[in-house]
């Protein structure tokens, strides 16, 4: 039991190619969201834009923008819940 919030962060798209495999992290992403007494940080859909976010289109990593990106929403986030964390 802990009493304080807990942030997630999702996963992201694996490729543009890999149809099943991000069916499958949709899915994990939408089952992690319904949990409330999570705070869900969606990287899926902030890291869509692949030519921007990953230096190479089929990698899974992404790049120095991309973590930059993830790094802000996860500063945001605990910002807004900071008394709960």
């Amino acid at each position: 039991y802990y009493k304080k919030d807990i942030i997630i962060i999702g996963y992201y798209e694996s490729n543009k190619d890999d149809y099943y495999r991000n069916k499958g992290i949709q899915k994990l992403n939408s089952i992690i969201k319904k949990d409330n007494k999570i705070i869900y940080i969606d990287t899926y859909n902030l890291l869509k834009d692949r030519e921007k976010y990953f230096s190479n289109p089929n990698s899974y990593l992404p790049n120095h923008n991309g973590y930059i990106m993830i790094a802000n929403k996860i500063i945001q986030k605990t910002l807004e819940n900071k008394e709960n964390i």
